[in-house]
Formats: structure tokens, C-alpha cells, sequence
């Protein structure tokens, strides 16, 4: 230890070892107290430059009272070796360099000590003369802003921008001051640090390192119920919930039941999730699968819910389950094979034994097959576990809704889907509006466009209907149109081929049964017919009715039979070869006697007309000459 009684401190250039003791009648020179201060000194010293880091500790602040003046209030500060920086009083008048106008810069703290209380005299042995005390007083250094100070134990104050005119402004919140805070101890220079946030976050813990805790931390809350508790809005970057790995054990052919327990039931709803990443964890090309159980246990009450999320490239999951007794959801899992699991709140993997088991309140069974609403790559489905689920691949844009009625789509059975339901409803059962419902099946009645919101209604291929079709409104056909079987319209008549009550226009050609049926098309009635009415080269034309009218031209190119009387309001005109009018008796009868061949009537319907009608018949040649037959009262 030195022995020069100018040197009090040593330290961290010596280490002491010894400090001073006193006694009774002891004898005591100048060094002693010098070895005292040294000893006490070097413990506060190294005790702050171990346990501190540098910075304000109080006051301290820098504000500007005039062009290049600066004010600095008391207080306190550690340096970067571990000595209190101490301004007992205000520093008043603080210059700024004028190198520095215009410029943006840093000021600092720094430790100073000057001889104090000197004592004279003229003798010349040691310690007779010189101060009497150190005085600890502290310096200032301006810098350029972002630069570090010359003196590396220098505590920055504040950051500053000096106008051309010497006014200072301040940065707010200021980037460079920063407070004292307690170095932990540690191996190495990155040791923990703690601070506080500052003049804006005062009660605000800043740390600076990685933080351990064994016991629980509450946030919000002074009795945590996990190792973490946080009560209130919780934000959060990036969050990551470290998974937990299992194996289920077994055989890779069949599928066991693993039961978890939701410790956190009243907290709502648990969302398991389920995974294998590794394609080939467990064996080569074994399979992944990522899989999201969203699920509410019944716990006795009846309330279970499930919702399963599930991609896979093989069959990993069998079946899954809300077990009714207990907080208990079960999934059977192929055997032989890893797990990760993980959960939104306080779980636990109950059982992954692969065996048989009975938990919750049910016996539950190994399995070697998949429910056929799980034997899919991708697998979306929300159920209550307590009725029968099957789904398939379903895509659906828009809205879907179901409300309890039975639909099964069966295409394993044949090519073309199979409804069989007791209700099936195409579009809200309820709902008007665009769109409304389609198809709906009002009992024994299957209405297509119920609400009648469309005003077409479009087949695009072939439909064949083998019952009876009512139509209420019009038909339209803008192409051929073959019905073979009865149709009405606008009638509940079904034993003729077409029953047509009102008027039906024909644009198109029309054809009504098959080649082989006799009477294809009867009117009751009026018919009108502005084109051409044609009956085929072996066909008949039928006109059951009192008379057929015929406005424009008859034109026949075979052979026409009148069963009946045929009333002819304006002239008839036989154009041919020969063999114009023939009239003909049958040949079926047994008896003779003279027989009425051809008949000419002038009915007088209001008495004897004057001058009477004569009925004649003329005979023309080629309007070259004429003769006539001519009949009156008395004969021809």
C-alpha cells in the first residue's frame, strides 16, 4: 500500500486487503487516516462499479437560460469507474462552445476533484503545509451528437441543438440521458441490467437482458393461478406455445382412443391442435398432419361441441369425441406413431395408453377403421358428436343452411347422387327476395321456384318426365317439343295426349305422339291455323266437331274422307286431269230402289222469294259456249 498520504484512493489500480483498527492510546499519524479512507472508498467504489451502471440518479436536468448559456440543477449521477458525481449546487452560467453553432450536440457529466483549504507554512517536512481537503467537483463536456465522449466515464445529460443565434433546444424525450440502474452479476460483460423508463415512462422497469422465472408472475393481479397470469388487454407480437410430444404406441393398423383433460372448462371453448411436421418422423414417407380440435367437454350437462380442422396425406385420425361425463375429449390415433400437441388454455394428455379403455362415463374401443366423414385428405367439419355426421368433399359459395331435416348424398350406390330426404330445401326455407326458394318439397308436392323470385326457369338438356306435368301458366317452345306421355294444361283431363283449354300458338313444328298412334291431335272447338295444317302421307286429319272452318285455301294431295256433313260457305273448286266429283254408293247394302246420289237446296227461310231461285247447273267449254240444266217449280 502506498505511503503517500496525497493518494486516497487506489482503487481499481490496487487491491486492499486490510483496513484500519483503532484503539485506546493508540498512536496515530496521517497515514492512518489516509489507509481509512483508502479502505472505505475502495468498497463503496467497487461495490457501484460492479452493482451499477452509469447514469443519472437524480436531477441533474440541463435547461437554457440565455444564447449559449445552460443551466444544470442539482444533483446526482455514477460514472462509468463506479464514483458518485455529485453538483451540490446549480451550475449557473454554463458557456457553450461556439465551435459549435448551427451544430446538434451531446453534453455530459464528468468527475472532477480540486485542492480544497490550503494550508501554508515554511517548514519544509511532509505534511506540514498543502490542502487540506478535496473537493469533489464536477466538469462539463459538449461533443458532437451521436459521437462518444472523450472521457469514457463521462454520464451524458442531455442532447442539444444550437441555433446560428446560440438558442438551445432540447430533444424530447431526450435520446441520450439515461438513469442509473443495478448491474446483476454474471460471467462475462453482458450482464442483466435493470433501469427505470426515464423522465416519460418513470414507473416503467426497463431491462435489458433475458429474464428467468421459477415460481408463477402475475400481470394485473397479485395471486397468479399459473406461471403466468396476466388480467386485463394483453398484446402480443409473436407468441409461440412450445408443443408437448407424445407417442401412441400399438399397432400402425389401428387407431386408439388418447384422452385429454380441459382443465380450463370455464374459461370456454379448448382449441387442441394436433400435429406431425416430419413426413418421415417414425418411418420413411409416415405421414404429417396438422389437425385443430375445437371442442367444449360436456361435463355432465349435455353441452358438447366439436369442431375439427384436418389436413393430412395419411389417415392419422379414426374418430374424435366429446366424452359426456367428466372434461374429457377423446381422438383415436393410429398406433405405432409421434405426436405433438398443444392448446389455447390449461390442458392435459389424460390417457395415451393404446389400449381399450373406459373413461367419461364410456366404454371406448380400439379401432382399425376411419369414419367415412374422415377418410379425406382435408377434413372440415362442426358437429355435435352426439348424432351421426357423414360428410364428403363439399364446396359451398355463398350460403348453406341446414336445420335438422335429412339429406344423404349417396354416390357409391350409382353414378348420379341420391336424395333421399324427408325435407330438402334449395335456398332459406323462409326467405324472400333474390334468391329465394328454388326447389322445396311441400309433402307430396315437389315445387320448383317456390317463391316464384325467377322469372325463367331453364333445363339445358334432355328431361324426361314420366308422370303427369301440369303447367298453370304458358308453355313456351322455341324448339321441338315430343310428349309421349299425358300432359294438361290448363285442365285436369289426363286421358288425352294434350288437353288444351284457351288459346295455344304453335310457332314451331309440332309433333304430337308417336308414328304409330291413329289419332294424334283432336280439337274440341275452334281451331285456327294461319299456316299450313298437314296431315302426313299416311295420316288422317279428324275434325270431330259441328263443321270445320277453313278461312283460306283447303289443299289436299291424297285422299280426303268427310264422315259427316261438310257445310262449304263459299265456292269449292276441283282442279285436275279428270274424274272431278264423284259421288259413289256404298256397296254394302242389300237392298235396291232408287237412292238420293246428289241433292242441289235453296231453303227459303222467310217464305216464297219473288222471283222464286231456279237451281241450276252449268257447263262450261272452255268459255268458248255454255249450257245449263235449269229446275223451277214445275221441274227441269
Amino acid at each position: 500500500m502506498s505511503s503517500d498520504t496525497t493518494i486516497y484512493t487506489l482503487y481499481p489500480e490496487a487491491e486492499l486487503e486490510q483496513r484500519v483498527r483503532f484503539y485506546d492510546g493508540q498512536f496515530l499519524g496521517s497515514q492512518d487516516f489516509v489507509d481509512a479512507h483508502r479502505y472505505h472508498i475502495d468498497r463503496l467504489r467497487r461495490l457501484l462499479d460492479h452493482m451499477v451502471v452509469p447514469g443519472v440518479a437524480y436531477g441533474l436536468t440541463v435547461t437554457t437560460t440565455a444564447a449559449w448559456t445552460l443551466k444544470v440543477s442539482p444533483g446526482t449521477a455514477v460514472d462509468g469507474r463506479g464514483r458518485l458525481v455529485v453538483l451540490a449546487a446549480a451550475a449557473e452560467g454554463l458557456d457553450v462552445p461556439r465551435e459549435h453553432q448551427g451544430k446538434t450536440i451531446d453534453v455530459a457529466i464528468v468527475y472532477g476533484e480540486v485542492e480544497d483549504r490550503i494550508q501554508g507554512g515554511s517548514s519544509e517536512e511532509a505534511g506540514t503545509r498543502g490542502a487540506t481537503r478535496i473537493r469533489e467537483q464536477p466538469g462539463f463536456e459538449f461533443y458532437p451528437a451521436g459521437e462518444a465522449p472523450k472521457r469514457a466515464d463521462a454520464v451524458p445529460l442531455a442532447r442539444i441543438s444550437v441555433a446560428g443565434d446560440g438558442s438551445c433546444g432540447f430533444s424530447n424525450p431526450d435520446p441520450v440521458r439515461r438513469f442509473a440502474g443495478f448491474r446483476l452479476p454474471t460471467l462475462g460483460g453482458a450482464a442483466p441490467i435493470l433501469r427505470s423508463g426515464g423522465p416519460v415512462r418513470p414507473a416503467l422497469i426497463d431491462a435489458e437482458g433475458s429474464l428467468a422465472v421459477t415460481g408463477d408472475v402475475g400481470i394485473g393481479t397479485r395471486d397468479p393461478a399459473a406461471k403466468l397470469d396476466v388480467e386485463g388487454l394483453t398484446r402480443v407480437q409473436q407468441l409461440h406455445v412450445r408443443p408437448q410430444e407424445f407417442r401412441v404406441g400399438g399397432d400402425q393398423a389401428k387407431f386408439y382412443p388418447i384422452v385429454f383433460e380441459d382443465l380450463g372448462w370455464d374459461a370456454g371453448a379448448l382449441t387442441l391442435e394436433l400435429t406431425r411436421a416430419d413426413n418421415n418422423l417414425d418411418a420413411t414417407n409416415a405421414g404429417s398432419m396438422i389437425a385443430v380440435l375445437r371442442c367444449h367437454a360436456p361435463n355432465g350437462n349435455g353441452s358438447g361441441f366439436a369442431s375439427l380442422d384436418l389436413h393430412q396425406n395419411k389417415r392419422f385420425i379414426a374418430e374424435y369425441r366429446a366424452l359426456p361425463q367428466g372434461r374429457l375429449v377423446s381422438v383415436w390415433l393410429r398406433g405405432d406413431r409421434t405426436y405433438y400437441w398443444r392448446a389455447n388454455h390449461n390442458a392435459r394428455l389424460l390417457d395415451a395408453d393404446a389400449k381399450d379403455k373406459s373413461r367419461g362415463g364410456q366404454a371406448l374401443k380400439q379401432r382399425a377403421d376411419v369414419e367415412a366423414a374422415l377418410d379425406f385428405d382435408e377434413v372440415h367439419i362442426t358437429a355435435n358428436r352426439g348424432s351421426s355426421v357423414n360428410v364428403g368433399p363439399l364446396r359451398v359459395e355463398g350460403d348453406l343452411v341446414y336445420t335438422g331435416t335429412q339429406i344423404k348424398l349417396d354416390t357409391a350406390a350409382q353414378n348420379a347422387a341420391t336424395v333421399r330426404s324427408y325435407d330438402f330445401y334449395l335456398g332459406h326455407p323462409t326467405r324472400r327476395g333474390n334468391p329465394g326458394r328454388a326447389l322445396v318439397d311441400e309433402g307430396k308436392t315437389l315445387t320448383l321456384n317456390f317463391g316464384r323470385d325467377w322469372t325463367n326457369t331453364k333445363i339445358g338438356s334432355q328431361t324426361t318426365i314420366d308422370g303427369t306435368l301440369t303447367v298453370a301458366g304458358q308453355i313456351l317452345v322455341d324448339n321441338m317439343a315430343t310428349l309421349k306421355g299425358y300432359v294438361t294444361v290448363g285442365a285436369a283431363d289426363a286421358k288425352r295426349k294434350l288437353t288444351i283449354n284457351g288459346f295455344s300458338e304453335l310457332l314451331g313444328d309440332t309433333q304430337v305422339g308417336d308414328a304409330q298412334t291413329a289419332a294424334n291431335l283432336r280439337v274440341f272447338g275452334g281451331a285456327t291455323v294461319d299456316g299450313n295444317l298437314k296431315a302426313g302421307a299416311n295420316g288422317t286429319l279428324d275434325v270431330n266437331a259441328s263443321r270445320a272452318k277453313v278461312t283460306g285455301n283447303v289443299e289436299v294431295t291424297g285422299t280426303t274422307s268427310l264422315g259427316g256433313v261438310v257445310s262449304v260457305t263459299n265456292q269449292l273448286n276441283v282442279q285436275r286431269e279428270d274424274g272431278h266429283v264423284r259421288v259413289s254408293r256404298a256397296n254394302n247394302e242389300t237392298t235396291g230402289g232408287v237412292k238420293l246420289f246428289l241433292e242441289l237446296v235453296q231453303d227459303d227461310v222467310a217464305g216464297k222469294k219473288v222471283p222464286e231461285v231456279s237451281p241450276a247447273i252449268r257447263f262450261h267449254h272452255g268459255h268458248r259456249f255454255w249450257h245449263r240444266i235449269e229446275a223451277d217449280n214445275a221441274g227441269f
